[in-house]
């Protein structure tokens, strides 16, 4: 069975269940309703069956538009629990506004109320669940799609090492084409395209040029919206442009940086939800606190906490706070470096400190003061940032905003010594697309990541 038959399988999967938790969310919202405790003035149960046939169609009909039966592969179970609540309350607010013009029946609010949560819970942990067990599948080699990335630079080699790492997606990189001088799976040429689609029976295509090769990217469009072939156009690391808006100049269409949304009404909602976690979690971790200064003063000698200038928003030095994890003279003959793997100047505790990530537990005193936020850019030391912003375009926009203990970076897997340059185009999108749900979602994220990420060091 080709690929494509495995996803209508998957889809038509979707749809049958989706169905049947729709109705059944129904049918048990009535019987809560009128059965536990059977009130006085029990309605028949005849017209809610007769409507789920028109619930069944709305929701259909809303899934659908919503984009939620299209292969969305590498989405996180928050992001599918969300999209699963969204569609589902959409659904719910049109069914009510149906039953506020039909006449010849009253529904019970209390029903359609109990139906949408039920739902939810039910909606969203089937499409959870049928998502993750179509990723192992996917991990173990069934569904997996051949893909095929045209260019060969530090951008083409990062997705293809980003597949690689993450089998659960279902794609295979068969190759690469570049007109540079080859290398490792390098096919041949830009212009031999079509010849190793059909060689390679490739389903997707990656276009991941550098900058000045993208004279060719139009051209390989172009095959692609001619053969049929799916393709992504990723953005060079260093002149990403994550977000543009529509201008006209007599009525002639124009394209500009579009301004950010974390300012006016959106920054103070998130100043709030910065001081309301950080405070109530300095109370509740306290304990913790007060564990691991004294294991740091009985096992090392030196300060408890580690303390150093970073660069803030708009350029503005402040003073971060850490648990001390290495010797106290850690940097006396090497200066400024970064940490590693293997780095000899840890302390055991500081291991597990780090490993954890409890040694940032005082950034939330950071966080209160206001120097810092729960979500955003990880702040760096002068001497770095002096030497980043020579190299990398739009660098310093990661100083627009306020830095965080954790970002969109960190959580997806770019931690420790991991290339600035990949970092950047993280903190950029987050720059560039924030909402409170996205930090939400990353503070989730951040629990499971930081505990488990190898590159915690």
């Amino acid at each position: 069975m080709d690929s494509k038959k495995k996803r209508q399988n998957f889809f038509l999967i979707l749809v049958i269940s989706d169905l049947v938790l729709v109705n059944f969310s129904f049918l048990l919202a009535y019987w809560i309703r009128f059965t536990l405790p059977a009130p006085k003035g029990i309605q028949p149960i005849q017209p809610y069956i007769n409507a789920l046939v028109v619930v069944s169609i709305v929701f259909l009909l809303v899934f659908r538009n919503l984009g939620t039966y299209h292969p969305r592969r590498g989405i996180s179970i928050i992001d599918e629990f969300y999209s699963t609540m969204i569609a589902s309350s959409l659904g719910m607010l049109i069914l009510l506004a149906i039953t506020f013009f039909y006449r010849e029946f009253e529904y019970s609010r209390g029903v359609l109320i109990l139906a949408w949560g039920i739902s939810i819970i039910l909606l969203g942990g089937s499409r959870v669940s049928l998502t993750r067990l179509e990723e192992v599948m996917r991990a173990k080699g069934i569904g997996v799609i051949p893909v095929l990335v045209v260019g060969a630079g530090s951008v083409a080699r990062m997705i293809g090492e980003r597949i690689r790492n993450h089998p659960g997606l279902g794609y295979e990189v068969a190759g690469f084409l570049d007109d540079g001088s080859g290398g490792e799976k390098v096919l041949g040429k830009i212009s031999d395209l079509g010849k190793v689609c059909l060689e390679k029976n490739v389903e997707m295509v990656f276009i991941a040029l550098s900058s000045e090769n993208r004279s060719r990217v139009m051209e390989v469009i172009n095959y692609c919206l001619r053969e049929k072939v799916p393709f992504r156009v990723v953005s060079d690391l260093f002149e990403i442009i994550t977000s543009l808006r529509i201008e006209e100049i007599d009525g002639f269409p124009v394209f500009a940086l579009k301004e950010g949304p974390l300012h006016g009404w959106n920054k103070f909602l998130k100043r709030v939800v910065d001081v309301s976690v950080s405070l109530v979690g300095l109370v509740i971790i306290s304990p913790l606190l007060i564990l691991i200064s004294v294991l740091i003063k009985l096992t090392s000698p030196g300060p408890v906490l580690f303390s150093q200038d970073r660069v803030g928003q708009d350029g503005k030095i402040f003073r971060i706070s850490k648990f001390r994890s290495m010797r106290a003279d850690a940097e006396a003959e090497t200066g400024p470096v970064w940490a590693k793997g293997d780095d000899s100047r840890r302390t055991k505790l500081g291991y597990w400190l780090r490993r954890l990530s409890l040694d940032e537990l005082p950034q939330l005193w950071c966080v209160l003061k206001g120097d810092m936020s729960l979500i955003g850019p990880r702040p760096e030391r002068s001497v770095f940032v002096e030497e980043f912003k020579k190299t990398i375009p739009r660098y310093m926009e990661r100083h627009s905003v306020k830095p965080g203990i954790t970002g969109w970076a960190q959580v997806n897997g770019l931690r420790g010594n991991t290339g600035i340059e990949k970092r950047t185009v993280f903190d950029l999108y987050y720059i560039d697309n924030w909402s409170l749900f996205f930090d939400l979602k990353m503070l989730v994220k951040t629990v499971f990541e930081f505990v488990f990420h190898k590159h915690a060091y």
